[in-house]
């Protein structure tokens, strides 16, 4: 029975550090980042990674691949 009650004991412990933590965390200041608004045009980038003797297109939305290029890269780039 004594068991039961330190562990339980210990498991209400262990929630009110984790919920205090938690409170803490947030700390209420300012945020003082970069303003990145979403879907920003004047952040979208491309580029060729050009090694291995492959060449594949890239976009930072998350495109692979350019028109010209069968499934968006060339093999051996030179082709």
């Amino acid at each position: 029975m004594v068991k039961k009650q330190i562990l339980i004991f210990t498991y209400i412990l262990l929630l009110l550090s984790l919920y205090t933590f938690q409170v803490f965390a947030q700390s209420g200041k300012i945020y003082e980042g970069p303003e990145d608004p979403a879907g920003d045009r004047s952040a979208l980038r491309e580029g060729l990674m050009d090694g291995n003797q492959v060449l594949v297109g890239f976009r930072n939305y998350g495109q692979v691949g350019r028109r010209g290029m069968v499934d968006g890269m060339k093999w051996p780039k030179d082709s």
